[in-house]
């Protein structure tokens, strides 16, 4: 990493499955899965499963002050019967994330992250992952989640001028354009 380069963690949130990617050693990326199971639908419970989830988060990426958290955004188009709690979840957990780093995240649509993996931003999650595979051998990949996280990490290794790909095609790339890099920053 070069000097005043941000250490980036990158978020694919899911109460049940959070894919996460974030500097390993020597320069490798390491990516995870966490989650927490619906143990009750109480909001005292609720609240207490976002807390833990963010817990697992910043011990697993080992989050600190003056990270860059990058996380993709929330579907709009989503249908579900928990839509409140996906929502509100959310932005509990990245008001969490806010207090450890110290800035707001950079957010990134799954539209922009799809077209940054495959060029196109209708792509299936299956679709990504496929992408993921064949572009980052060298990452073990095991869901979709690590492999939405590892594309936002990716673009912000990118943007920082530390991409991890040689090239990309004018499809993939022309995303970065369209986000919002550290302008969110509190």
């Amino acid at each position: 990493m070069m000097a005043n380069t941000p250490r980036v963690v990158a978020i694919d949130l899911s109460l049940t499955g959070t894919g996460l990617a974030f500097p390993g050693p020597g320069g490798t990326v390491i990516v995870a899965t966490v989650g927490e199971k619906d143990t009750s639908p109480s909001v005292e419970q609720f609240f207490s499963r976002v807390d833990r989830l963010t817990r697992k988060i910043t011990t697993t990426t080992q989050l600190c002050a003056g990270d860059t958290v990058i996380i993709e955004g929330l579907s709009l188009h989503s249908k579900s019967s928990s839509l409140d709690r996906i929502f509100a979840s959310w932005w509990l957990v990245v008001k969490q994330l806010i207090a450890v780093t110290g800035t707001a995240p950079v957010v990134v649509t799954p539209q922009q992250r799809a077209q940054y993996a495959t060029g196109k931003g209708s792509s299936s999650k299956d679709a990504v992952l496929l992408a993921v595979a064949k572009r980052y051998p060298e990452v073990d990949i095991t869901n979709n989640n690590e492999a939405d996280a590892l594309v936002l990490y990716a673009m912000a290794q990118r943007q920082l001028g530390q991409p991890l790909e040689t090239s990309l095609p004018l499809t993939h790339l022309k995303v970065m354009a369209n986000v919002a890099w550290w302008e969110t920053a509190a």
